[in-house]
């Protein structure tokens, strides 16, 4: 049996998996509700890098509820 050289990092590392996986995910027709687009502008602003995204399968591909509400954030301007 191997012995842990920094218990702390082990249990530091099994708490981020379990933050990773209690992210919330939705699909393109959620995702340009969140974002106020259309489903199409969705794909290309993936395309274009603008936001990320991750395949489940061939054919599911999923976007992060977090980075979605953060680039909404970004591209809130300031009227005065």
């Amino acid at each position: 049996m191997k012995k842990q050289d920094n218990p702390q990092t082990e249990t530091e590392r099994r708490k981020q998996q379990g933050d990773r996986a209690r992210e919330e995910y939705v699909r393109a027709k959620e995702a340009s509700t969140i974002i106020g687009v259309a489903i199409c502008t969705i794909w290309e602003y993936r395309r274009l890098g603008l936001i990320s995204s991750f395949k489940l399968s061939e054919k599911v591909t999923v976007f992060k509820v977090s980075e979605l509400r953060d680039f909404v954030e970004s591209r809130i301007v300031e009227v005065v």
